[in-house]
């Protein structure tokens, strides 16, 4: 009987938390044991000297008036350090990110995830515009090296896919596209149970500019002028907008932590009773809530940008505007869907959407046919 492969997980992260990266951590984590491996976390780290070369970074960053990633330097790469006697037990390493194996040496397979290269966020997010320039020369040194190391590719999306390809010369077949799934627990429910006529919008993301809130909520007022009486829940942002202050149909919720059992099940609550995610988010390299949405049978209204044409297909569980459209063409995509009763259409191909493609166990049985061709 052939023995367990143990598969060795490197992250920054601990992969019980279910707020890492969005709790992806945790899922990658779980859905690995799913595909009958063995898993061990080999925990990666920085040194203590990390901490001067921040302060260095802080003080040339204020001076130049630039922005910097320590994660994209070949400093941190070099500073990183991994649990040896765990990183011994593991036959096959599983990496999601990039500077915990740039300088690792070892005869190991290891297979690297990510929903990004670091050329194609790279002046894509506010934080990674007006890099140090030296920082941009060492990030896509980092970012080659890794790719270049790596047994096997996984990303999250055609978009991290083609950029790996066009910008780093990665061979088409070293790199598979695997959907990440939702990262919370999912329950059938019917939309049908509503007690209300209201059209339920949801909002949820944490950086309300990037996310597009103040599109959200211009949105929500347009329909109401237009005769579709709506409700906005706003969850995600820390503090509340200006823009949400006195206004009867935004509903803000706020920030809510999935590690905490209370907020855990409002997050559940709210995603089974809404009808539509409404998300113009300007830069997304995959979007988990996507998959979440899907779960519970609410149809996405979302851009076309990034990744996301990987977990909205337009007419199937939602529809991806142009980057130039604004408030009133979502509100008349969203009236339009309501009125020729597509939207109802969208609810259950959404559902089938989540079931055949966005979940974590179709994940775990392409990552098991990945292992077993390495």
């Amino acid at each position: 009987m052939e023995k367990q492969k143990t598969i060795g997980f490197i992250s920054y992260a601990d992969p019980k938390d279910k707020t890492a990266w969005s709790g992806t951590i945790h899922h990658l984590y779980n859905s690995i044991e799913n595909s009958g491996y063995n898993v061990i976390w080999i925990k990666a780290r920085f040194s203590k000297w990390i901490k001067y070369y921040q302060k260095f970074l802080n003080r040339l960053s204020k001076q130049s008036n630039k922005h910097y990633s320590i994660a994209h330097t070949l400093l941190a790469a070099y500073l990183t350090r991994l649990d040896k006697k765990d990183f011994k037990k593991a036959d096959i390493l599983f990496s999601p990110g990039c500077t915990a194996i740039y300088k690792l040496k070892t005869d190991k397979p290891i297979i690297y995830l990510a929903d990004a290269t670091f050329k194609s966020i790279h002046n894509y997010y506010d934080e990674f515009s007006n890099l140090l320039s030296f920082n941009i020369r060492e990030g896509n040194i980092i970012e080659k090296k890794v790719l270049t190391k790596a047994t096997h590719i996984i990303h999250a999306s055609d978009w991290a896919k083609q950029s790996a390809i066009i910008d780093y010369g990665i061979p088409n077949d070293k790199i598979s596209v695997l959907e990440f799934g939702a990262n919370i627990t999912t329950q059938s429910y019917n939309k049908s149970q509503k007690k209300d006529q209201a059209l339920h919008i949801l909002f949820l993301g944490v950086d309300w500019q990037r996310k597009g809130g103040d599109i959200a909520i211009e949105t929500c007022k347009i329909l109401n002028a237009q005769g579709i009486k709506s409700i906005i829940h706003i969850i995600g942002p820390v503090e509340t907008p200006k823009s949400c202050k006195g206004i009867p149909y935004i509903d803000f919720i706020g920030f809510l932590n999935k590690n905490d059992q209370c907020d855990y099940e409002k997050i559940i609550q709210y995603m089974s009773s809404s009808d539509i995610l409404l998300l113009p988010t300007k830069a997304e390299c995959a979007g988990i809530v996507f998959a979440e949405a899907s779960a519970y049978s609410m149809p996405i209204f979302t851009y076309d940008t990034g990744g996301i044409s990987n977990y909205v297909i337009n007419g199937i569980n939602g529809y991806r505007l142009p980057l130039k459209s604004d408030s009133n063409e979502f509100a008349s995509k969203i009236k339009n869907c309501i009125m020729s009763g597509e939207l109802i259409q969208m609810q259950g191909y959404a559902a089938n959407f989540y079931k055949e493609k966005l979940n974590w166990a179709l994940w775990s049985k392409r990552f098991k046919k990945i292992i077993e061709n390495i």
